[in-house]
């Protein structure tokens, strides 16, 4: 329960977190907002390896998920100010091919740690690879887009962000892929938080085990998006979104069959996440 519970806290920094690095983003920049997120993200994980109490640990878990979202809208902001229209499909395609592999390859590697190390090891090396992130970032990422300073002051005004979410909130060309992708993302996440306990506990499974199944349950993912980045120069993201969401019918019908089911999900996440994101470049 206390496991679950850390997941938990870290989900919703990770998620909350991004209604607001957004608009940070924008008013700061793309670059010093990045190396802020890293920098709590490693600090965090710098201090989960020795705190102590279940408190002040989940504290630091929050911090960390707040931490780890910020990459994820900086990254989306960057592809927007280089790339639009098919393009931007594609790119967000190949990062949610990244996203992918990232997911597969936690677990495994996880499953190798823990068979040599005690578990807060696990917490050094992402404060490590956060801060080695943080140093390529710095020296490599330039600022794409500079807003004006009345564009910038504008940006962190809560009544225009309030307004700015409620028309995203109106709008259907943004609701229904968001729907998409919060459907097939949720999914994933569900089975992310709750897949360690039931396969170590409840089938016996040892970790390095279960980082073996994770990593196969990828490829998959990896083949829906790569799906995507192929497809969508050809058919349009508009086109591809109509296929996604034939995907997503298909899909459920399909849940029996394990292998197939998680073809399309992968592909009506992608799709609806890469669609999410040219909405919101409009």
């Amino acid at each position: 329960a206390a496991s679950q519970g850390s997941i938990t806290v870290y989900a919703l920094g990770y998620g909350l977190s991004q209604l607001v690095w957004g608009p940070l983003t924008d008013r700061w920049g793309r670059r010093p907002t990045a190396l802020t997120g890293l920098a709590l993200f490693s600090l965090a994980s710098l201090l989960l390896v020795v705190v102590s109490g279940f408190a002040p640990f989940l504290i630091m878990r929050l911090i960390q998920g707040i931490g780890a979202g910020c990459g994820t809208s900086v990254s989306r902001a960057c592809l927007r100010d280089v790339f639009s229209d098919r393009l931007l499909t594609r790119a967000m395609s190949i990062v949610a091919m990244s996203y992918a592999l990232a997911l597969g390859l936690a677990p495994f590697l996880g499953g190798l740690i823990a068979r040599v190390a005690p578990w807060r090891v696990d917490f050094l090396l992402l404060a490590l690879l956060g801060t080695a992130t943080a140093v390529l970032l710095f020296r490599g990422l330039k600022e794409a887009r500079r807003l004006a300073p009345a564009e910038r002051r504008a940006g962190l005004r809560l009544g225009e962000i309030a307004l700015g979410y409620g028309r995203l909130a109106r709008d259907s060309r943004f609701l229904v892929p968001t729907l998409i992708a919060t459907f097939g993302t949720g999914l994933m996440v569900v089975y992310g938080a709750i897949s360690p306990f039931d396969f170590e506990k409840g089938f016996g499974f040892s970790p390095s085990q279960f980082g073996a199944i994770s990593l196969s349950l990828s490829v998959p993912y990896l083949l829906g998006a790569a799906v995507v980045s192929r497809w969508v120069m050809g058919l349009g993201q508009e086109r591809l979104l109509r296929e996604q969401q034939e995907a997503s019918r298909s899909a459920a019908v399909l849940e029996a069959v394990t292998g197939i089911s998680w073809v399309c999900q992968g592909g009506v996440v992608v799709g609806g996440k890469c669609c999410v994101g040219l909405t919101a470049a409009a």
